[in-house]
């Protein structure tokens, strides 16, 4: 399942997409436009660079398109895209991929916090927790630059 995308075209030209479905939220002082496109549950975040041509759309495809990210499969990445590509008059197929979050849910027969608490005890290993307000222990995160692991029960 695809979560989190960050998409990037570079030497794009202002009048070649369609700012009419966005909606506006801010511009700074080096020629960045910021937006949302908010035409599902969560928005996705549009920055066009105008400086550069960089047109860079990000956020999580799954939340956008159905709300949450439990059984998001291919085909619906597939028909965001096309969608988001639709509302923008631009073909997000030619975008390159900056980023992205992918996961898969597993069934196990351990308890799942036993797993987590497993996992936080090895050693050379940068483990960070994920606690409630409670102080129960929900995951943990692994990263190093050049990717992020997370586990969640």
């Amino acid at each position: 399942m695809t979560d989190f995308l960050k998409l990037r075209k570079p030497d794009v030209c202002k009048d070649s997409f369609v700012i009419e479905n966005l909606d506006p939220t801010g511009r700074n002082k080096f020629g960045c436009y910021f937006y949302n496109l908010n035409a599902g549950f969560t928005p996705l975040k549009i920055r066009y660079n105008e400086r550069n041509g960089n047109l860079t759309i990000e956020g999580s495809i799954s939340f956008f398109w159905q709300g949450h990210n439990f059984g998001f499969q291919n085909s619906q990445l597939i028909q965001a895209l096309e969608y988001c590509s639709e509302v923008l008059c631009v073909n997000l197929m030619d975008f390159e991929v900056d980023s992205f979050e992918f996961g898969r849910m597993l069934s196990v027969e351990a308890n799942p916090g036993y797993i987590l608490k497993n996992h936080l005890a090895l050693p050379k290993h940068s483990f960070h927790p994920h606690f409630t307000k409670n102080g129960e222990l929900t995951g943990i995160e692994f990263s190093d630059p050049i990717r992020k692991v997370k586990m969640y029960n």
